[in-house]
């Protein structure tokens, strides 16, 4: 067996890590598999500076009440991150998913894992609105495409066998990347929404401006069968309402 059949053999397919952000109250964000439990933080600047509830306006849980799927959380592009200890990371092959909704696309990270020398593992948003994947320090890809604001999108981004691909709404770009991911978090946060200038404690930067919802990730590498799956929720066509809950 392939490294990637037997993780799949010991998740059971699932991934290690999945945030719903279904809470629609409070600070803890808790993941629907594994322990790696994660935190809101809402800054005081920006459009949205309180945590509220999903019925309270202009609060990260109020703007984000209709997500992809049922709620989300709504990043100000100030000052807003979601963060989760990263010890449990996969160390070499991963995907990693997330569906957003993005007020701007300039300059902007989705998710990013550190320590201390370098970017271990980062989903960036360039100025031209492309997708950025880095690991172990280095720019392995940047897709062809460029994602639309203004609209639910689904970037994936994984690594296998030394090959990196970019999955943009269950859609493989026609860019990928190559060479060894061998990555070191050394007990770094994951930061989603956010990025940090350098190493564990650096300071915050590249704010996300708009929606974020399911958030996923697996310790090997999706084949592109099971990545168009998980763009339509394990199913061959999606039958549910297009946003929002049932």
């Amino acid at each position: 067996l392939s490294q990637a059949q037997i993780a799949w053999d010991y998740n059971r397919g699932k991934p290690i890590a999945s945030w719903d952000f279904d809470e629609c109250q409070g600070t803890a964000l808790n993941s629907s598999t594994g322990t790696m439990s994660a935190t809101l933080s809402v800054g005081s600047g920006g459009g949205e500076d309180t945590v509220g509830t999903c019925t309270t306006a202009s609060t990260a849980w109020g703007s984000g009440a209709t997500g992809k799927f049922n709620y989300s959380v709504d990043l100000d592009g100030t000052d807003d991150a979601i963060y989760a200890l990263s010890p449990g990371l996969p160390t070499n092959d991963f995907t990693a998913s997330a569906w957003v909704n993005l007020g701007t696309a300039t300059d902007e990270t989705i998710l990013m894992a550190s320590r201390t020398g370098g970017d271990e593992l980062r989903v960036h948003v360039n100025s031209s609105g492309q997708i950025e994947l880095y690991t172990a320090g280095v720019l392995r890809a940047t897709s062809a495409q460029t994602i639309s604001t203004g609209s639910w999108t689904n970037i994936t981004v994984a690594s296998s066998s030394g090959t990196q691909k970019i999955f943009i709404n269950g859609r493989q770009d026609a860019n990928t990347g190559s060479g060894t991911t061998q990555m070191n978090f050394a007990g770094c946060s994951l930061w989603i929404g956010t990025d940090v200038d350098s190493g564990c404690g650096g300071s915050l930067g590249n704010y996300m401006d708009g929606q974020i919802d399911e958030v996923q990730i697996f310790n090997y590498g999706l084949t592109d069968v099971q990545i168009r799956n998980l763009y339509n929720q394990s199913a061959a066509v999606r039958f549910g309402p297009a946003t929002g809950a049932p």
